[in-house]
């Protein structure tokens, strides 16, 4: 059965219900990148812990000492049901950070970037993960293309080979990659292909023409089962502060850039979240989005999207349902 929370209501500044001096506060480990932006001003706290190699968060999901692990919904979900362990999935916070990008191809009367034609490369990052699931069904069902990628281990990989236009000394005509990677590739003057890259499609967003659904499964919350059951009046303060962090992180992106400013250097904020406050106010800026936050308004159904797919999918015990 589904266990339902009903949550207290959102405390508007997130600066009077933050309870930073609280020896209490759940242990909360994340990995850096685009979920961390949903803890902008988590960054003094001693009880929130980032970790740049995603290997690293995962193995928490096998142990017992954190109150809260932030990873990938649908690889943390196979983990538990491996290693039975004691976290439930409660919500998706990262629904669709992925694009398109092309490098030195011209729009139409539109302003629209062409799709690869079947003579163009193109280069991508994790073959046979989700998002390389997510890349082939769109092009066999949406855009109608047959090129097969050239892949590359990761996303800072994918942002190399934007950056240099190139890889195995071949020229690289579109890149799959994920933000803030692909607008800190855009950002740097320095690299070969600067102002030679433009956006071709929105992932998301092409995702949810195709399925309806509200975007992808990326970075999910899962909660230890204890500190549920133990400890549930602080997973409601903690999914409350989180609903407030996000709303603000998509539509006041100056507010959570600001945070991070207050907690550190650029470098410091780079270390801690993987990026830093410039990178937010462009991705973020005007609403658009671009790190891909789901709010608490969008609803992203793990199994919904696993069936798309055509992957198996996890029983109701796997997840905890928060209402708010």
């Amino acid at each position: 059965m589904i266990k339902k929370i009903a949550l207290l209501s959102c405390i508007p500044l997130l600066v009077a219900c933050s309870p930073h001096k609280d020896p209490e506060m759940l242990k909360i480990i994340c990995p850096t990148g685009a979920p961390a932006l949903a803890f902008f001003d988590e960054g003094n706290n001693p009880n929130f812990v980032t970790n740049s190699t995603p290997t690293l968060v995962a193995a928490e999901l096998q142990k017992n000492e954190y109150d809260v692990v932030v990873f990938d919904a649908v690889n943390g979900l196979k983990s538990i049901k491996k290693n039975e362990g004691n976290y439930q999935l409660a919500k998706v916070i990262t629904g669709g950070n992925f694009y398109l990008a092309c490098i030195n191809k011209e729009a139409d009367s539109s302003g629209n970037y062409p799709l690869p034609a079947p003579e163009d490369k193109v280069v991508s990052f994790g073959e046979g993960l989700l998002p390389d699931l997510v890349y082939k069904k769109l092009a066999a069902d949406k855009w109608s293309i047959t090129n097969t990628p050239t892949y590359v281990n990761g996303v800072s990989d994918a942002q190399t080979v934007l950056m240099e236009g190139q890889y195995g000394g071949a020229s690289v005509d579109y890149v799959f990659i994920a933000e803030p990677a692909l607008t800190a590739a855009m950002s740097t003057a320095t690299a070969s292909t600067y102002g030679k890259v433009n956006i071709v499609k929105n992932i998301r967003a092409e995702w949810k023409e195709l399925t309806g659904q509200d975007g992808l499964v990326q970075a999910g919350v899962f909660i230890n089962k204890d500190t549920l059951k133990n400890n549930e009046i602080r997973v409601t303060e903690l999914m409350n502060q989180l609903k407030g962090r996000i709303e603000i992180a998509i539509n006041q992106p100056e507010q959570a850039a600001a945070s991070l400013d207050v907690f550190g250097n650029a470098d410091e904020q780079k270390t801690k979240f993987g990026f830093a406050s410039p990178i937010v106010k462009k991705v973020q800026a005007g609403g658009k989005n671009g790190f891909g936050l789901v709010s608490f308004n969008e609803t992203i159904d793990v199994n919904t999207f696993l069936t798309s797919l055509g992957q198996p999918t996890f029983e109701d015990s796997y997840f905890v349902n928060i209402s708010i």
